[in-house]
Parts: C-alpha cells; structure tokens; sequence
C-alpha cells in the first residue's frame, strides 16, 4: 500500500486531546484513586451530552458499555451512574453469554463477534472494560498474548468508530517508577494503547487526588486534574 494512495484523516475525539475515538486509552492508578468514578462521570457526559473534565460540551453523544468483573451492577456500578446523572437508557452492560441455552462468562478474544451483532444499530461511543486483564486470553505478562487479545478489541473499535477506555492498577512494589512502567502486566498494554491516563491518590488529607496523562503519542502530553 503506497502511502500516496492512503488518504490522510484526522484523529477523531469524544474530549479534544484525551479520549480518541477508534482507538484504546488505558487508564491506571492505585486502588481508590478514582479510576472508576471518573469512567463514570465520562458516561454520563457521553450519554447526555454534559460538560466533561475540563467543562467544554460533550459534542459526541451515543450510548455506553461497560464490562466490569470486578464491580457488581446492582448495588455498585448502576448506583454510581445514578449519582452522576448518566442517562441509563444509555448504558449497557455485558453481563455475559448465552450459548446452548447456557450463561457464561464474556471471552473478549472469542465473542467480539458475538458483540459486534448485539449492538447492530446502536449508536456506541464509549466503552469501559474494568479491569482491561479481563480482556486478555493468556498470559498478561506475556507481550504476544497481550496484543493478540488486545488487537482484537483495538479494531472492533475501530470498525464501529467507538472509544475503549481499559481500566487496571499499578503493580505492587512499583512506586516512584515511570508511571508507564508501574501498569500490570506486559508493557504491551501501553504500547498498544495510544492514550495512557494515570491517577494517584492525595499526598495529604485535604488534597484531592491528582489524574493526568502518562503518555501518548496522538496529542501533546500534558495536562491533568485534581
């Protein structure tokens, strides 16, 4: 493919310089520093067409997925939706696959086409896989393993013009490294990520916590929030 027969196109954003469409931010932070809640708050702001982070307009609105292992739907992850004023007419969530007449549990790797025709005339522009390992057939630490099932989700948002915000904790024993360097597991998370956000906890008390950019290479990296 000759690059003078490539027709050059401009990345597209549901928040200018943060959160691209068609490609995967992966979002990671100690536990309780506000990963999850800031997931949500962008749910809302997608889902309503509400004032994001930086309080510019959501000029992309459409509706949500979550897949989350870790947090219940009923008694966590709804309410907090709830809280923040997310439209959940919205707002889906997978909660697994019937196959056979059988539930089971959603394989990223194997049922993305299962996915692709669920959502067939929906309009889906963000989804929040909580945590991103729940995405990955294998071995985490293994890089081969990790963009295999990663590059599967990476085209499927791709191919429906969605973002995919991949949520996951820093590794134990890891503090005062690169940020990009203290992400679980292979380095290939953010190597194939083309946004890494960051968040970490309140050096005092009465400070709030602190979220920013740890890397990219489609917008300047800077930027963050308390």
């Amino acid at each position: 493919l000759r690059a003078s027969d490539v027709t050059a196109k401009p990345i597209s954003w549901i928040w200018e310089g943060w959160l691209p469409l068609g490609k995967l931010t992966v979002f990671a932070g100690a536990a309780g520093s506000g990963k999850t809640t800031i997931a949500m708050d962008l749910i809302r702001a997608v889902t309503t067409g509400g004032k994001l982070p930086d309080n510019k307009q959501c000029k992309v609105q459409g509706e949500c997925l979550i897949y989350s292992t870790e947090d219940d739907i009923a008694d966590t992850l709804t309410p907090r939706l709830q809280a923040t004023g997310a439209d959940l007419t919205k707002v889906h969530f997978i909660d697994g696959v019937i196959e056979d007449g059988e539930k089971r549990h959603f394989e990223a790797t194997e049922d993305i086409p299962r996915l692709f025709k669920a959502i067939q005339g929906r309009n889906i522009k963000l989804i929040v896989i909580d945590p991103i390992l729940s995405a990955v057939s294998g071995d985490m630490n293994k890089a081969t393993d990790v963009r295999t099932s990663l590059k599967t989700l990476v085209d499927f948002a791709e191919n429906i013009g969605c973002a995919v915000i991949g949520i996951t904790h820093f590794a134990k024993g890891t503090k005062g490294q690169d940020p990009t360097e203290r992400i679980l597991g292979s380095q290939a998370f953010t190597a194939l990520a083309r946004m890494n956000w960051v968040t970490a906890p309140a050096q005092e008390p009465d400070q709030p916590n602190v979220f920013a950019k740890a890397k990219t290479n489609i917008a300047k990296a800077d930027g963050g929030f308390n």
